[in-house]
């Protein structure tokens, strides 16, 4: 979405000057500059911030008749001229209401408006590039890259609707639904030619392989050990050493000699793994 939005957003402001009849200075941004884009919003009148810590665009935000909800995106356009005065800004409309904090499968928030980002599946899967912690991995379910959870109970996105914008839809990119037999089989070849162009990217092959290997093993669906056994001398330790657990959930028979081999990997972490894993079967 970043250059589909930032450019967009580069043509209203070539647009401004017109607009307005005096010269302008300004900068588009996305979330990929340092500002604190909720805030903004919050202050400009967008919308509240939701128990689950992401902006929610309520009906009656900016003139709407209808909730938004929080299934949106959020960018700027900074100018060097005054602003206008105070704006209305929607009251916080959660209330009572915690389904977003009840709903979170790790647990992941402290409180209201508090996240734990080192719980969110969202955080794990993508922003996390090292090993996902051993007693997270269960609660990670089938989710193989993001979460959405708390946003799919939140009622302001009960009435979400789909995107007039056709680089957006479900059918483009990487498409709406990842099969795990496919992920698990990624070469780096096959994952930069797939994906390069997708935020998927942003995960490495190491990552998304990774999370299928903890999906897999969430999974019950033994069909999938061959797959799993194939990753066992993957380059990347951390395949490597999801793959073993994964295996080990699946059929901790198969795994067994695998685990037995791994302790002497020439990687710490993945000796760490298999002690694990055998500890795990004693």
């Amino acid at each position: 979405y970043h250059p589909l939005i930032l450019a967009r957003l580069e043509q209203l402001l070539a647009r401004l000057p017109g607009a307005l009849g005096v010269a302008v200075n300004g900068r588009a941004a996305i979330d990929t500059r340092p500002l604190l884009e909720r805030a903004l919003a919050k202050s400009a009148g967008l919308g509240f911030t939701g128990k689950n810590t992401v902006m929610i665009v309520p009906r009656g935000g900016q003139g709407l008749r209808f909730h938004v909800g929080s299934f949106v995106f959020l960018g700027e356009i900074l100018l060097d001229l005054d602003a206008d005065g105070p704006v209305e800004r929607p009251a916080d409309g959660c209330g009572g209401c915690r389904k977003c904090l009840d709903a979170c499968p790790t647990n992941a928030f402290d409180g209201a408006y508090n996240l734990n980002a080192n719980k969110c599946i969202a955080y794990l899967t993508i922003e996390n590039k090292g090993w996902i912690e051993r007693g997270m991995r269960g609660a990670i379910g089938d989710w193989i890259f993001g979460c959405d959870i708390c946003q799919d109970v939140c009622p302001f996105n009960a009435r979400a609707f789909d995107t007039r914008w056709p680089e957006l839809r479900a059918d483009r990119g990487a498409g709406a639904w990842l099969s795990i037999a496919d992920i698990l089989g990624l070469s780096a070849q096959q994952f930069n030619k797939r994906f390069g162009p997708t935020p998927l990217q942003r995960s490495k092959r190491r990552g998304l392989v990774r999370n299928a290997c903890v999906v897999a093993g969430n999974s019950g669906d033994e069909s999938l050990c061959l797959a799993l056994e194939s990753l066992l001398s993957d380059g990347e330790p951390v395949v490597r050493g999801h793959a073993l657990d994964g295996l080990a959930r699946l059929s901790p028979q198969r795994a067994r000699p695998h685990a037995e081999k791994f302790l002497a990997d020439a990687d710490p972490q993945v000796r760490v793994e298999a002690g694990a894993v055998l500890a795990a079967m004693s």
